[in-house]
């Protein structure tokens, strides 16, 4: 889902900005995964939250890479 949520934010605010942004998303599913104290719901909500990081991160970093390797 983070994949096919970012595609249209990625075209419209640019690869950089997004990747960015995919970074905060994932940070806040860690931290929401840190602070759990064993709550096992925050754990699952802050793994769906840094799944959506880690799947905005597979679809812009490859194509950001590719972007900017051609010359």
């Amino acid at each position: 889902f983070g994949a096919l949520l970012t595609f249209p934010i990625a075209e419209k605010w640019g690869r950089k900005k997004t990747i960015i942004g995919a970074a905060l998303v994932f940070l806040i599913g860690g931290t929401l995964m840190t602070a759990a104290n064993g709550n096992m719901s925050m754990v699952v909500g802050g793994r769906a939250v840094a799944g959506l990081g880690i799947g905005a991160s597979s679809l812009t970093v490859p194509v950001y890479i590719a972007e900017t390797a051609v010359s």
